[in-house]
């Protein structure tokens, strides 16, 4: 066999094994698009039965066209496959072949879990607390206007029991004021010594009064011993009682 005839059985070699290659690779090619129209066909009846969105497959790129040979290369002396090894198509018979379920399946699985509806238990608990929620917030707004009316009644008995010591301690100084004017033997033609001396009377109730008070003194012409007496036990009386009717109203 001649020199020439062994470079073209080389050249036809080299030839049929990019030709192989490049029927690969345009195989390849037909089976990502393939996978991909049929990935496009799943989202859409997947859009129409449920408008939640679905994540779009993950698909392998396109192989790139395969290179025009320009040159003529050198002799490649690869091994030919043996009956136990399969070949380079088959092999990518294999591979194509067996993802084509996983996009349908992938799809199916995001769909499910895209939006868990809640469940009657959840729906129950939830009420439960709004509930519970109210209820306290009613008890809180029943404690905040019982607290603002006790303070409110607080404030009311405050002043009554500052008033009702006032009145006390001024009632107690007519009495005082009163008897020291007649220890003093004031005038009583004066309208000032009258107002007090006459209030003192009114104030003194009969029971303190200088004339039929508790007390008498004998050989008191003037009255000025008994006024002393009587009007002062009825100012010290005034200024107990007041106390302790401000200690009971006060709150």
């Amino acid at each position: 066999m001649s020199d020439g005839s062994v470079r073209n059985e080389k050249f036809e070699e080299v030839r049929r094994a990019e030709q192989t290659a490049a029927a690969e690779r345009a195989e390849q090619s037909r089976l990502a698009a393939s996978q991909r129209s049929r990935g496009q066909k799943v989202m859409d009846k997947l859009r129409r039965r449920d408008p939640a969105p679905a994540p779009t497959p993950v698909v392998a790129p396109a192989a790139a066209p395969a290179a025009t040979v320009t040159r003529e290369p050198e002799p490649d002396l690869a091994p030919e496959p043996t009956a136990d090894e399969p070949s380079r198509a088959e092999k990518t018979d294999d591979v194509a072949e067996a993802p084509q379920e996983t996009p349908r399946e992938a799809v199916r699985d995001t769909g499910d879990s895209a939006a868990p509806a809640p469940t009657d238990r959840t729906d129950r608990a939830d009420r439960r607390e709004e509930r519970r929620a109210a209820k306290a917030e009613r008890s809180e707004q029943r404690a905040s206007s019982a607290a603002s009316f006790k303070d409110t009644i607080d404030g009311v008995r405050s002043r009554i029991a500052t008033v009702v010591w006032l009145v006390a301690v001024v009632c107690a100084l007519f009495l005082a004021v009163g008897a020291l004017l007649v220890a003093l033997k004031a005038n009583e033609a004066n309208s000032l010594v009258d107002f007090v001396r006459s209030g003192a009377h009114n104030l003194d109730l009969g029971v303190f009064s200088p004339e039929n008070g508790l007390f008498t003194p004998k050989k008191d012409p003037q009255l000025v011993k008994a006024s002393l007496i009587n009007w002062g036990l009825g100012a010290i009386a005034y200024l107990v009682v007041g106390k302790i009717l401000d200690r009971v109203i006060r709150p």
